[in-house]
């Protein structure tokens, strides 16, 4: 029966008489096996894209800095990429981001942020409340 509505689908053209398409050639093997192949493979991919998406949250990452930390801490589970691809960031925007130095404005705020926590780590232990570990 599914070979039938095969048969009769495929072999209509629009306006023309009906012609139906021989059952006993559907595909030759070399181009199913390839074809097979080449579905395997975006398989694959759509699957490494979905994970990624599913444990970054690529939604929720706004700036591009935040996507490429993510790229760069997920480089050993997916290849680059496919990290990249997904993220909507560029291959070789990611490469120069990671050789590029540190800003005048990160080095400072890594520092401030350092002097909160010591500031905070001592209210802390001066009234004698539970030490919570950032």
């Amino acid at each position: 029966m599914l070979r039938n509505w095969r048969n009769g689908s495929e072999g209509r053209d629009a306006g023309s008489a009906w012609h139906p398409i021989p059952a006993s050639a559907p595909h030759s093997a070399p181009d199913s096996a390839a074809e097979i192949s080449r579905l395997r493979r975006e398989n694959d991919r759509l699957r490494m894209e979905r994970d990624i998406l599913k444990k970054g949250c690529g939604h929720l990452l706004g700036t591009t800095e935040m996507r490429f930390r993510l790229i760069e801490d997920h480089q050993g589970i997916w290849p680059v990429r496919v990290m990249c691809d997904t993220l909507s960031v560029s291959p070789s925007g990611y490469y120069a981001w990671r050789s590029r130095p540190d800003s005048p404005r990160q080095i400072a705020n890594r520092d401030l942020l350092a002097g909160i926590r010591r500031v905070h780590a001592q209210h802390q232990e001066r009234y004698g409340a539970p030490r919570v570990v950032a």
